[in-house]
């Protein structure tokens, strides 16, 4: 397991060399030597982390190692959104699975979601990348979170007609637009 930074100063790990240097020092400048910040090294060993958890690196730094953030808006951001001022989740995109990154979003804004009546369809709809959709739907089968209710699809599309009584013939249609004009007109 890999040891925490000893100083604040010596903040990125040469894992050709197995320990931390200074971000200007010889190993970071080295091609060879393969280096990563304290950030980074976290999220390998942690998994993904929230916006509280993350310690801040630099944009190259976040672009050279596939940093990305998570975070669902929907309608507007902050408490205007759907799902409130909720934190955001980072993770590495080539090394973490993304049903692990949809239930760190959910165990970190726990506090957020709950009391807002809001069921997983509503967190379905939000999803934008196909991956996080597969991942969802997955995870929703089998899981079930105690702030968010299950979605109920019994009431979705099919034969749901309120029959009417037609007013010329006394008969009862299942769509009185497309039984009119009627015969007995």
């Amino acid at each position: 397991m890999m040891p925490d930074p000893t100083d604040d100063n010596n903040t990125v790990f040469c894992q050709t060399c197995g320990g931390w240097t200074h971000q200007r020092g010889s190993c970071a400048r080295n091609p060879s030597h393969e280096t990563s910040p304290y950030p980074v090294m976290k999220l390998r060993r942690e998994g993904p982390l929230s916006a509280d958890e993350f310690d801040r690196t630099s944009y190259e730094s976040k672009n050279k190692h596939s940093i990305a953030k998570f975070e669902l808006v929907a309608h507007a951001k902050g408490t205007k959104s759907t799902f409130g001022h909720t934190k955001s989740v980072y993770y590495l995109t080539h090394v973490h699975n993304p049903e692990d990154i949809l239930n760190k979003w959910v165990s970190v804004n726990k506090d957020v979601l709950k009391g807002r009546g809001l069921d997983t369809e509503n967190v379905s709809r939000a999803l934008s990348k196909d991956v996080f959709k597969k991942a969802w739907k997955q995870l929703c089968e089998k899981k079930e979170f105690e702030v968010l209710e299950k979605s109920n699809h019994a009431d979705r599309g099919g034969d749901h007609y309120e029959y009417k009584e037609c007013p010329y013939c006394n008969k009862t249609v299942k769509s009185l637009p497309g039984h009119l004009p009627c015969p007995a007109q």
